[in-house]
C-alpha cells in the first residue's frame, strides 16, 4: 500500500484499506485496548515516522455509509429487493432494508484483522439486537435501529459476509414510520450513530 504501514500502540499494525498522499483508509485492529492510544505513520521499507497521533479507541463508535461520503444526506442501503434505496427509490413500510457502516464492536465468532467475514457461520455482534428503545439504553451490551421516532425490528447484525470490517444491520421498517426522507440512527452499547436519511414510501 503505496509502502506505508499504520501502527497503533501497543505495536499493533492496522491493516490498510486504502492508501492515497492525502488519505489513509484502514481497520482498527480487533483488540485494540479502548481509551488514547498512540498512532503513527511510517514507511514500511526504513520504518521513518512520518506522521504521528492519538487515536481515541472506543468498545463501539457506530455509523451509517452515506451517498455523499460525508456521514450525512442518504444512507447506504439496499431495498428489500436489492436495489439501492434513494428517494426515487424508497423502500415500502413493512419491508427489509440493509443497511452498511462501521463501528459495530465485537462480533462472535471473532474475525481476525483484516480478513473477511465468514458466510458460514455469521459473525454477529455481541451486543444484543432490541427494538426496544429503553432496554437498547439501559440495558448493554445492546444494539438497535431508530426509524423516524419508532424503533425497527433488526433481524441481523454482523460483519458482511466476505468483506473486511463492513458493518451489515438488516432491520424490518415498522408499519406505522414515516414516510418520506427519514432520520435513521443506530446505537450500540448506548453510543449513537450519525443521522442520514432513509427513504420511505
Amino acid at each position: 500500500m503505496a509502502g506505508r504501514k499504520v501502527e497503533i500502540t501497543p505495536g499493533l499494525e492496522a491493516p490498510l484499506l486504502y492508501v492515497s498522499p492525502m488519505q489513509i483508509n484502514m481497520q482498527v485492529p480487533y483488540g485494540t485496548p479502548t481509551g488514547s492510544q498512540g498512532i503513527a505513520v511510517r514507511r514500511v521499507d526504513s520504518n521513518e515516522l512520518l506522521a504521528g497521533g492519538v487515536l481515541s479507541v472506543s468498545e463501539a463508535g457506530p455509523g451509517f455509509f452515506t451517498a455523499n461520503q460525508n456521514g450525512v444526506g442518504q444512507i447506504l442501503a439496499l431495498n428489500q429487493d436489492g436495489t439501492q434505496n434513494g428517494p426515487s427509490n424508497p423502500a415500502a413500510r413493512g419491508s427489509v432494508v440493509s443497511l452498511f457502516g462501521t463501528g459495530q464492536g465485537p462480533v462472535n465468532p471473532a474475525v481476525a484483522s483484516g480478513e473477511p467475514a465468514p458466510g458460514s457461520p455469521l459473525a454477529v455482534t455481541v451486543a444484543a439486537a432490541t427494538s426496544d428503545g429503553v432496554t437498547c439504553l439501559t440495558v448493554q451490551p445492546s444494539v438497535c435501529v431508530a426509524i423516524g421516532s419508532t424503533f425497527g425490528d433488526v433481524l441481523f447484525s454482523g460483519l458482511a459476509p466476505n468483506f473486511v470490517g463492513l458493518w451489515q444491520i438488516n432491520v424490518r421498517i415498522p408499519e406505522g414510520a414515516l414516510t418520506g426522507d427519514v432520520p435513521i440512527r443506530a446505537i450500540v452499547r448506548g453510543v449513537s450513530s450519525n443521522l442520514p436519511t432513509l427513504a420511505i414510501q
